[in-house]
């Protein structure tokens, strides 16, 4: 809990990443100093009687140093180590290194090198092979049976047939719904992305223009996950995605993430980010540009996303609450065909591995386009059902992250070089003894859930 001496930083100053400042505390050093009581009168004050050395000033540049925690934290060692935020590694030579016949580096060349390396990143979903290094990362585009609790079966349901308005004069009025897809037959996939992707996913931020409980989510489009970790050599680069803005965190908790989301006006990378604004993103988009696609790719995005949730509940002793729970949601089409898919995570012990469920497949042209408004629907009640009950999981589990202050030292980016682990890693349990509060929270929790979820349940 901060000391009243803390003032927090405005909202309006959250621009890129947010430093902890020096100027404004008189004395840092001193507030980061932790006194032990003096001996009672009448004590020897032989080194035996003694307590125990403060802490160093500066645990985590202790730690870049030594490889090590101080003893003093032994409980620190495993659980939060590896999420503390990395640097992002220098570009590749590749991106310098290409010449002409003339045997010179051109201007624009390294823009074309860029260009083919986004090529290659694209191929890469068309490979039959990359379902497969998917599940070498421990993530499996097919459902582990029936495994996802009945709470989250109930939630999809009302998700996908809860009512919701729809705007009115678009191309999807019952007036001007055929003729629109006759007049875009043969047409290239801009058109068509044009005319229908926010008919089929509905803007998060637009809504929230006239929906403030909208306010904390924000949306990226096209953009390229590089303050994630990624899977593969390539950050994620969904066509569209949702997650929560840095403002929907209570100042405290802002402060803990801190350390973890690292200086992203360098763009550290963080389990909790996709772009350097996002935070646990939960929602990705696509087009389909050829088979399998558009599924590829939501799998491998989603996997980075809700691994940051995992990581985040790994570290504060509460994985019982999320194994196999819903914790985030992607659409993808073609020019007529949706699918709506569901990921979770199966953690057995310390072994997690990531699960994709199809929730709803149907064609928006059929029975004369019965169902055209079914994703906007089951979108817009995520953002409205679902989101803010998301939200308040993951920030019960950021209140529970210790509030060490050396954790907040500018030198965070010294311990970057940690390995990079996969999602499927093994890392020990820790004991804390704030994680007893976990059991109140999260059955508080899963009484909410159970209000949402109605009396119906997901075809099975």
């Amino acid at each position: 809990m901060p000391s009243q001496a803390q003032q927090p930083e405005p909202a309006e100053n959250r621009g890129l990443k947010r430093s902890p400042s020096i100027a404004s505390d008189p004395d840092p050093d001193q507030k980061r100093q932790r006194t032990s009581p003096s001996p009672r009168q009448g004590e020897a004050g032989s080194s035996k009687d003694a307590p125990p050395p403060p802490p160093p000033p500066n645990a985590v540049a202790y730690w870049a140093k030594e490889g090590r925690w101080p003893n003093q934290f032994p409980d620190m060692a495993l659980p939060l180590r590896h999420l503390i935020a990395r640097k992002r590694p220098p570009p590749s030579d590749s991106t310098t290194s290409v010449t002409r016949d003339d045997g010179k580096l051109h201007p624009g060349d390294s823009i074309m090198v860029k260009k083919k390396t986004k090529i290659n990143a694209a191929e890469q979903y068309r490979d039959n092979n990359f379902e497969g290094m998917l599940e070498s990362k421990n993530v499996y585009m097919e459902p582990l049976g029936e495994v996802f609790c009945d709470i989250d079966k109930n939630m999809c349901s009302a998700l996908l047939f809860a009512q919701q308005p729809h705007p009115l004069g678009s191309i999807f009025d019952d007036e001007t719904f055929k003729t629109a897809f006759r007049n875009m037959r043969g047409r290239n996939e801009g058109r068509f992305a044009q005319d229908i992707s926010r008919l089929i996913v509905p803007s998060a931020e637009t809504l929230s223009l006239d929906h403030n409980r909208l306010g904390a989510l924000i949306e990226s489009v096209g953009e390229e996950w590089d303050s994630s970790i990624p899977l593969t050599e390539t950050h994620p680069q969904p066509a569209y995605a949702v997650g929560f803005r840095d403002e929907a965190f209570e100042e405290d908790q802002f402060a803990k993430l801190e350390p973890f989301t690292g200086n992203q006006q360098n763009r550290d990378q963080s389990f909790f980010l996709g772009t350097h604004y996002m935070y646990f993103p939960f929602l990705a988009y696509e087009m389909k540009h050829g088979p399998c696609y558009a599924e590829r790719k939501n799998a491998e995005t989603m996997a980075v996303a809700i691994r940051g949730v995992v990581e985040l509940f790994r570290a504060v002793d509460r994985l019982d609450e999320i194994n196999q729970r819903i914790l985030g949601f992607s659409v993808s089409h073609d020019r007529s065909f949706v699918q709506i898919h569901a990921y979770y995570p199966v953690i057995e012990g310390q072994h997690v591995k990531y699960y994709t469920h199809a929730l709803h497949k149907f064609d928006i042209t059929a029975m004369r386009g019965r169902e055209r408004w079914t994703s906007f629907r089951f979108t817009k009640n995520v953002y409205e059902t679902w989101a803010p009950l998301h939200l308040k999981r993951i920030c019960s589990a950021i209140d529970l992250l210790p509030p060490h202050p050396d954790y907040r030292d500018s030198s965070l980016s010294a311990v970057s070089g940690a390995l990079s682990l996969g999602p499927g890693h093994l890392l020990p349990s820790t004991s804390n003894s704030s994680v007893g509060l976990a059991h109140e929270e999260g059955d508080s929790q899963r009484d909410e859930d159970e209000g949402l979820g109605g009396s119906s349940h997901v075809d099975e």
